[in-house]
């Protein structure tokens, strides 16, 4: 597991901490704007016309925008991104692969005064594989195809107006040809992490 998230979730919990009495309340119903960022560890497994599906874990983020149409159903916008950096079998490069997708989402909470939600949202999903060698420079190799995402989620609130929000999701893209050549190439992370949410 990423360092970088362990300590994400160590920091948010020694510095929130609950208003005295406020955790045993039940969430308010949801209202106006909300924002929120995240970090999670996600597995990717990223599919091409010519080659051995292959699994690769490491840190993935989100960041999302959204407002309450009603006390149990919230709508807006996600960006989700993947990225690794693996090294090439060449003697002296890398590639780096960033799966990255935006996505109109809607969070729908079954208890409109309880955390928890489940959500999906769909829009334009993107694959970038960066192939850097110290002797010849850089070459990027990019496809683009419909995005998803599919997940769950608590917020569990520790004070009035913020939320540590636990989350597992799924987002990925489907298969689009790669720019310049006819090869296919598609991308679905499993991921699970921590947000900090706004609401």
């Amino acid at each position: 597991m990423s360092r970088f998230f362990v300590a994400v979730v160590v920091l948010a919990s020694l510095s929130f901490r609950p208003e005295i009495g406020l955790a045993q309340r039940p969430t308010a119903a949801r209202q106006g704007a909300s924002f929120s960022v995240g970090v999670g560890q996600g597995s990717a497994r990223l599919t091409c016309t010519d080659c051995v599906p292959d699994r690769q874990s490491a840190p993935s983020y989100y960041v999302s925008l959204a407002g309450a149409l009603r006390p149990n159903l919230v709508v807006g916008a996600a960006v989700d991104v993947w990225t690794k950096r693996v090294l090439d079998p060449g003697p002296d490069g890398y590639v780096r692969f960033t799966v990255a997708t935006l996505d109109v989402i809607g969070q729908w909470y079954p208890q409109p005064s309880a955390g928890f939600f489940v959500s999906g949202g769909l829009g334009y999903g993107t694959i970038d594989a960066r192939f850097d060698v110290s002797s010849e420079g850089s070459v990027s190799d990019r496809t683009s195809a419909f995005g998803y995402q599919l997940g769950a989620g608590y917020d569990l609130r520790v004070r009035r107006g913020f939320s540590l929000t636990p989350f597992v999701k799924m987002f990925g893209t489907a298969s689009g040809a790669v720019e310049g050549t006819g090869a296919k190439l598609d991308a679905h992370v499993a991921e699970a992490g921590l947000g900090l949410t706004w609401h």
